[in-house]
C-alpha cells in the first residue's frame, strides 16, 4: 500500500509541475502580449486556469480530484485547450495511467490477496484440484 501511493503521489507531481509549467509559460505570454511589462503571470491568465492550475499543489490536487470523482476531469482539461495541445495530451494520459493502468491493477491486487486470505482462514489451503 505504501508503494502504491508512493507511485501516485510520484505521478501526481510530475504531471502537476509539467501542466503547471505550460500553464505559466502560457499567462506569461499572455501578459507580454497585452503590453504590462514584467508583472505576474498568473495575473493575466483566465479564472478557470488560475483556479485548476495556478501552481503545482493546486495542479496536484487537480488531478488527484479528476481521478477520484472529486472533480469532472474534462472540466479541469477544457480549460487548457487554450494553453496547449500538449497539455490537453498529457491530462488524458494522466488519466489513461492513473485509472486504468495503476488503480485497476491495485485493486486485483487487493482483491487477489484478499481471497487468498479468506481461502487459507476457511480451509487452511487454496490450492485448486489437479487434473
Amino acid at each position: 500500500l505504501f508503494w502504491t501511493l508512493a507511485l501516485l503521489i510520484i505521478i501526481f507531481y510530475s504531471f502537476g509541475v509539467v501542466l503547471t509549467q505550460l500553464v505559466v509559460e502560457h499567462c506569461r505570454f499572455l501578459g507580454m502580449d497585452s503590453g504590462a511589462g514584467k508583472v505576474a503571470p498568473m495575473s493575466h491568465c483566465p479564472g478557470e486556469l488560475r483556479k485548476y492550475w495556478a501552481n503545482v499543489p493546486e495542479s496536484m490536487l487537480t488531478l488527484f480530484m479528476a481521478i477520484s470523482q472529486g472533480l469532472n476531469w474534462e472540466d479541469a482539461m477544457e480549460p487548457l485547450r487554450e494553453v496547449s495541445a500538449l497539455a490537453v495530451v498529457l491530462v488524458i494520459l494522466y488519466v489513461v495511467i492513473t485509472v486504468f493502468a495503476i488503480l485497476n491493477v491495485v485493486t486485483g491486487v487487493f482483491l487477489n490477496t484478499a481471497i487468498e486470505r479468506r481461502c487459507h482462514h476457511s480451509t487452511g489451503s487454496c490450492e485448486s484440484p489437479a487434473g
